[in-house]
């Protein structure tokens, strides 16, 4: 069971829950995370992060990008998702 959860979190779209599980399996998930930035920000549970979990992420110094278009490019998409978010509850 433990490795499945654990081969689980090798796949990026399963790692927006990662901040739920004890220290050790946050701490993979996390290195994870910040090591394949591309997949993950690829994924639709990248775009509904939460505002603060978002800041934390992009401001990680270990984050691991190609080039900096990459992080700007994925912090665009997730406005783009928010704006639209918002504007259906204000509709």
């Amino acid at each position: 069971m433990c490795k499945n959860v654990l081969d689980s979190l090798s796949k990026p779209g399963h790692l927006v829950t990662y901040a739920f599980f004890p220290d050790r399996l946050y701490r993979k998930a996390r290195r994870f995370a910040v090591r394949n930035f591309g997949k993950v920000s690829e994924q639709d549970e990248f775009l509904r992060l939460p505002l603060s979990s978002l800041a934390k992420y992009l401001s990680d110094n270990q984050l691991e990008v190609q080039r900096e278009e990459h992080v700007y490019d994925a912090s665009v998409r997730w406005l783009q998702v928010e704006f639209q978010t918002e504007s259906i509850h204000y509709s």
